[in-house]
Order: C-alpha cells, then sequence, then structure tokens
C-alpha cells in the first residue's frame, strides 16, 4: 500500500524526460504487446482432454472413509473409542460453563428424582407403581411394549449397522458422522448409568420386596435398578439425530418417541418412573454435549482436537508449580 502510494503521488509531480525509442525497437515491442493466436495439433488436444477427464473423475470419486471417519468432518481427529474416553472425562467439568437454564433443568429433575425416591412410608415411586397396577389388563396393554434387554441391544445394533451402511453406499459422511456421535454418547451413557447403578443397588419394582430398597455396592439390579439404561439410550438416539440434524419434526419425532419407551417401561412395572424420569434427562445431556462438542456442525473454539498443556509458572515468595490445561 505504502509503495502504490508513492507511485501514485509521484505521477502527479513533473514527469522525467524519456528518450524517443528507436523505430526498430517499437515495432518489436508492438509485436509482443500483440494478441497471440494458439494454434495446438491434434495430439496435444488429445492430451489435454484426457488430463481434463482425469482430475474431473478424480474430483467426483467417493471419498475413502476410514470407519466411521470422514477426512472435513470433527470426527476424523480421533477414532470413536477414543472419544468416548475423552468426552466421558469432558463431560462433568463442564458444569463451570453452565448457564442460568442448565441449573434450572438440572435442579428439576435432580428435585423431581429425589423427590419421587424419597422413602416416605412408602415412597411416591411405590405409590405410582401400585396405580399402575391397577390400571394393567385394559387398553394400555395393547398401546404399551414389554421392553426386553436382548431384543432391544439387538434392535440397537441392527440401527447402527442399518446407519453405517447407508453412509458407505451412498458416500455420505453426514450419515456416518451421525453413526459415530450416536456410537459415541451410548457408550458414554452407558458408561454413567451403569455407575450410578453400581453406587445406588437400587432395586426395580419387580426386584425384591418392590420398594425400591438401595443396597449400594452390594448388589447390583441389572437390568433394572435406578437411573434406566433402557430410556437413556432411546433418548440418546433420537436426540442425536434431532440436534445434527437440528430439524423441528425430528425433535418432535425424537421426543414422542422417548416418552413412549419410557411410559411403556414404567406400565409394564420395568422400572419406577424415577428410574426413566432420570435415565432420559441424562440421555438427552449426554447426546446434546456429544453433538455441539464433537460435530463438524458445531465449529467454534471448544469443537477442537484434544489437546493438554502442561505449562510451569512461578509461586509467590519462591518456588513453582504446573498448571494442566485440557481441552476435549
Amino acid at each position: 500500500m505504502l509503495g502504490l502510494t508513492c507511485a501514485v503521488l509521484s505521477g502527479r509531480g513533473a514527469r522525467a524526460q524519456v528518450p524517443p525509442t528507436p523505430p526498430e525497437e517499437k515495432a518489436q515491442a508492438d509485436a509482443s504487446t500483440a494478441p497471440q493466436l494458439h494454434v495446438e495439433d491434434a495430439s496435444t488436444a488429445g492430451s489435454r482432454e484426457q488430463t481434463e477427464t482425469k482430475t474431473h473423475a478424480e474430483a467426483s470419486a467417493p471419498t475413502d472413509y476410514r470407519w466411521l471417519h470422514g477426512p472435513d468432518y470433527r470426527i476424523d481427529r480421533l477414532p470413536v473409542y477414543e472419544r468416548i474416553f475423552t468426552t466421558g472425562f469432558a463431560i462433568p467439568p463442564g458444569v463451570v460453563g453452565w448457564d442460568g437454564g442448565d441449573w434450572l433443568a438440572t435442579g428439576a429433575v435432580t428435585a423431581t428424582t429425589v423427590g419421587l425416591m424419597w422413602p416416605a412410608g412408602p415412597s411416591a415411586d411405590v405409590r405410582l407403581e401400585r396405580w399402575l397396577i391397577r390400571q394393567r389388563g385394559g387398553t394400555g396393554d395393547s398401546i404399551f411394549i414389554h421392553a426386553k434387554t436382548i431384543p432391544i441391544t439387538i434392535g440397537i445394533a441392527a440401527f447402527t449397522a442399518t446407519t453405517a451402511g447407508i453412509g458407505w453406499a451412498a458416500d455420505s459422511p453426514e450419515m456416518l458422522e451421525y453413526t459415530s456421535l450416536m456410537i459415541e454418547a451410548l457408550g458414554v451413557g452407558q458408561t454413567y448409568h451403569l455407575l450410578f447403578k453400581i453406587l445406588l443397588g437400587r432395586e426395580s419394582p419387580y426386584q425384591g420386596n418392590g420398594q425400591g430398597d438401595m443396597h449400594s455396592l452390594t448388589k447390583l439390579s441389572f437390568p433394572g435398578g435406578t437411573p434406566s439404561g433402557h430410556s437413556l439410550s432411546m433418548w440418546i438416539i433420537g436426540t442425536v439425530a434431532a440436534q445434527y440434524w437440528d430439524t423441528w419434526y425430528l425433535h418432535v419425532l425424537s421426543y414422542i418417541a422417548g416418552t413412549y419407551f419410557a411410559a411403556s417401561l414404567t406400565y409394564r412395572g420395568q422400572h419406577f418412573v424415577s428410574d426413566v424420569v432420570w435415565g432420559s434427562a441424562m440421555g438427552y445431556a449426554v447426546a446434546r454435549w456429544t453433538v455441539r462438542h464433537r460435530s463438524s456442525r458445531y465449529r467454534d473454539s471448544s469443537n477442537g482436537p484434544v489437546q493438554i498443556d502442561i505449562m510451569p509458572i512461578p509461586i509467590e515468595g519462591g518456588g513453582g508449580g504446573l498448571v494442566v490445561l485440557g481441552r476435549f
């Protein structure tokens, strides 16, 4: 810019005296600046066409995706099993960045869950379960399904294989990324739910005396117990899709499907109401966090590669220490 300004300013001053150009040199200069006609023979033209065709074919060729990876997608930065590990550790510290809405939602779920579980001789969970028992045998039996662990697990595996297969067959990185994010969220959510289930050791309505007694680490009430892993899985599958493609009908469908499945679990006596409230909320939260921090659709400062920095810092009065900064 400075050079251009100086050149413009110097052009406004007195012109320098330039000697006249000889006729021969002027003719050569005119010939060099005249339009040139380019003529190529048949072999040259054919070679150029082959090169253009090859370049076009390379550009339109399907991308060679690795296992649930795409070169321009967030999922390419870490394999899915490593993301399950890092996401599992990254979500809890995220509470420091919560806003008022996050705290309000967490408080509402916590208050509802604890209130239903509270052993107020009997708990609200048990009272609701007794009421549901009186409703069975009617229209609800033909409306609500009886979910079983093995068929549900097979169904989730088949759905995952189907979405991955569609992604590869259609060369759709979006479908592959959805599948990868779903697997990641399911891995994290199931890990969380099993940790709480082991720590609490709570019985489901059909286990023990039906009062939802807690045995802590001395008993694992699987596949029952608190929270509900079935509800968590259904909410993760639907919420990942809704958050990833962000369409109103997917949001509505995910809410309807998740609520229906949770209602079926309580109607059939497989879980207390508090179990599905907690499991559903956990599934929604894990799925939403995973998409917004691991998806290529949310490219922001928090959507970068896993990075851990260790830096020395001085301490007042002498000495020093280390600061560990991690970004997941």
